[in-house]
């Protein structure tokens, strides 16, 4: 049922939008801090406008433990947005992961729940975000093979806000290279489909690279 919603959601079934070429470029690191408790940190730049321009910098620090069968976490995200306008949206989110395998596959799901504060509206704009994943090992190399979509969907409308219903659309092929203990290298495509209602949508082709460190 999860895939069925995220191919019906995907870019292919919607209507025309403008082209931009991306590229986000991050580096993730995990610490353990506690007994079942896990720190993390990821920065990323993300390049527009064919990759001419810095876009914005998302600063995201969590807090995550493993609670039975489920990874969960809160954090906080900080978009510093460069362009069009400067401006900083903020984030907090608590999310609910849960992991498992299927005819070979690794199969991962996601839910998170953000509430964003936005310049200029009155009070937290609420997302929920569904991620679907299947990775799978390549043979008996380091290389792991990763496709995912994400769909996002406001759940309120607030004045000057985002409106409520379908948002934005990710969908993403890569791999993923361990490059030493504990350093993982990824690398992919992303279909990035946001739905600007009233405005031509965009369809942003972007390249994601990232440096991911775990102790």
């Amino acid at each position: 049922a999860g895939l069925a919603l995220a191919v019906l959601a995907s870019p292919s079934t919607v209507r025309a939008a403008e082209d931009d070429l991306r590229l986000w470029t991050g580096v993730t690191a995990t610490a353990p801090v506690a007994e079942n408790l896990t720190a993390g940190l990821m920065v990323q730049p993300r390049f527009s406008q064919d990759v001419d321009e810095l876009e914005r910098v998302v600063v995201r620090p969590w807090l995550g433990m493993r609670v039975g069968p489920l990874d969960v976490a809160i954090g906080y995200d900080a978009h510093v947005i460069e362009h069009p306008v400067e401006t900083t949206e903020h984030r907090i989110w608590p999310e609910a992961a849960l992991r498992h395998g299927l005819a070979g596959f690794g199969v991962g799901h996601r839910v998170r729940l953000e509430s964003r504060l936005l310049e200029g509206v009155g009070g937290a704009s609420v997302r929920v975000r569904y991620l679907l994943a299947l990775t799978h090992a390549i043979g008996t190399s380091p290389l792991t093979a990763r496709v995912a979509n994400e769909i996002f969907l406001g759940l309120n409308e607030k004045r000057n806000g985002p409106p409520r219903g379908f948002d934005e659309n990710r969908t993403y092929v890569g791999l993923a290279l361990e490059v030493a203990p504990r350093w993982r290298l990824d690398g992919g495509y992303q279909l990035q489909y946001i739905d600007f209602r009233g405005r031509r949508d965009a369809a942003n082709h972007t390249i994601v690279l990232g440096l991911a460190y775990a102790h």
